[in-house]
């Protein structure tokens, strides 16, 4: 993790992820594992950008209509729980061969995938929209609101390329989906990305909307707007990442 800018008001990192060349291994005589950080790391895996900004009570607000209202004729009278559980590897070709293959146990939420094909039908793919909506496993505790913020960051990244791959007619061809670079910005306060835990009552849905901007040279874009149970804009990532289909993937670069 590095720092990239420092200010009274916020600070922005630059963050990369490595994974163990190989899994950790027991010490001998010892009930605990090697922890990560004492084996060797592979490269990086994953890099974003990630801003965290100190409590502002400015009063000045601005955001378009939340998709609670935008998409209100598709959503209205259905709870969030009656969709389908977002599929675990979310390509065309692995859901129409595993039609149930799904993970209600996803790490930290539960997500639910709302149908926008009738909304998607005959527009071009940068008008396509994907609406999941998704809440806590399990409580959360509201005095780190920095937590609900990494909830929020890695739900966002949970099938981004590959939809996008549907969206752009190779769902049922992709051969590689890497990401590249994420940029995730907060434009709240981190207390209004606190996620109430409310599994039982079947409230606490947050929405995550996606679209697919754009296409080309084997690579895409992929925006995703965070948006809380009562409509207010919380986060955006941005996401640009390799997509292409297996034949193109076996281009050496």
């Amino acid at each position: 993790m590095t720092s990239l800018s420092v200010g009274r008001t916020f600070r922005t990192l630059f963050v990369t992820a490595r994974q163990p060349k190989a899994a950790p291994k027991h010490r001998p005589g010892e009930l605990f594992q090697i922890s990560d950080s004492e084996v060797p790391l592979a490269d990086i895996c994953f890099s974003c950008i990630v801003s965290f900004k100190r409590s502002d009570q400015t009063k000045d607000d601005s955001q378009e209509q939340p998709p609670q209202a935008r998409f209100a004729s598709i959503l209205d009278g259905r709870p969030p729980m009656s969709w389908p559980p977002t599929p675990a590897v979310d390509i065309d070709a692995i859901v129409a061969t595993f039609p149930g293959l799904h993970s209600e146990s996803f790490p930290i939420v539960q997500i639910r995938k709302v149908d926008m094909k009738e909304f998607n039908a005959g527009k071009p793919v940068d008008q396509h929209r994907e609406l999941l909506f998704y809440r806590l496993l399990a409580p959360l505790s509201r005095e780190a609101p920095n937590s609900h913020v990494l909830v929020h960051a890695f739900e966002s990244d949970r099938n981004g390329l590959l939809m996008a791959g549907n969206h752009n007619g190779i769902g049922f061809t992709l051969g590689k989906a890497v990401t590249m670079s994420c940029s995730f910005f907060v434009h709240v306060n981190a207390d209004q990305a606190v996620m109430e835990f409310c599994h039982e009552s079947g409230d606490g849905w947050w929405v995550q909307e996606v679209s697919f901007p754009r296409m080309a040279a084997g690579r895409t874009t992929i925006t995703s707007k965070i948006w809380s149970p009562q409509g207010t804009h919380v986060a955006t990532a941005h996401q640009d990442g390799i997509c292409r289909p297996a034949a193109a993937s076996k281009v050496r670069l």
